[in-house]
């Protein structure tokens, strides 16, 4: 679990309960960084091109050795300080009711279907 993540001045800081394996640090498009190994605590300086930073834990538990990966979410930075503008999901209601009459559709026509090849192998045995 993680115990903190926190910025303080240019540095990313991470503390977690138990040792990791390794902490990974990643920018731009996926770009590996740094790693620390074997710690419980792991910081990061942070560039100036640094605008996203996402931390990776790997931790090994008793019943996987090989490690479970913990996620974090990224730090996103920008020139002014404030927060990006995110972009809102927007429902395309045509496409969905579309979907789902063809989704119903599809469940309908394969049930009845079935239930009158059923009726008519029966008729064919007897």
């Amino acid at each position: 679990m993680v115990s903190f993540f926190r910025i303080r001045g240019d540095t990313l800081q991470i503390a977690i309960d138990r040792e990791a394996i390794v902490f990974r640090f990643f920018g731009q498009n996926g770009k590996f960084l740094e790693q620390v190994s074997r710690s419980t605590k792991a910081n990061y300086i942070l560039k100036p091109q640094d605008t996203y930073i996402r931390t990776t834990i790997v931790y090994a538990t008793s019943t996987n050795n090989e490690g479970i990966t913990l996620y974090l979410n990224p730090v996103v930075r920008t020139t002014d300080g404030k927060r990006p503008k995110m972009v809102s999901a927007i429902v395309d209601l045509y496409s969905t009711w579309v979907y789902r009459i063809i989704g119903f559709a599809t469940v309908f026509f394969v049930g009845f279907n079935v239930v009158y090849l059923r009726r008519k192998l029966r008729k064919h045995r007897c």
